[in-house]
């Protein structure tokens, strides 16, 4: 989906995070498991040996929710934001789509930086829920 915009459209990029190349992202020395021990890159990553499931956890969320997606995510798709939101088992969840990439910044210089939407969004949020 990095490479084929067509696959689960969204406001994203083309590429991955570490860029357009499909090669230097296929191959290069990019991410986190060059930089960590292979007990740890399992814990943290491996859909086998973590123990970490939203599919297993997110049943069972009680508490109100307020899930932020950015529309320019090109880790995070849109398919997968929706699968995800419909597994949590809160009454009270929110789902707000944002304009940003991977890290909430513009993809569109019309439009506002997201981290600080997001980040307005937060606090109208928890000021509805009585926390400011």
């Amino acid at each position: 989906r990095c490479f084929d915009l067509s696959l689960d459209p969204s406001d994203r990029a083309y590429g991955t995070l570490w860029g357009a190349n499909q090669l230097v992202s296929n191959y290069g020395s990019v991410g986190f498991a060059r930089v960590c021990t292979p007990e740890s890159w399992l814990s943290n990553w491996s859909a086998f040996s973590t123990n970490a499931s939203m599919d297993a956890c997110a049943p069972d969320i009680g508490q109100p929710v307020l899930m932020i997606e950015y529309t320019g995510d090109n880790s995070v798709f849109p398919a997968e934001a929706e699968r995800l939101f419909g597994l949590i088992g809160a009454a009270d969840k929110t789902r707000l789509r944002v304009h940003g990439n991977h890290h909430g910044r513009a993809v569109d210089p019309e439009k506002p930086n997201g981290q600080i939407v997001a980040g307005d969004a937060v606090a109208a949020w928890l000021a509805d829920k009585g926390f400011a």
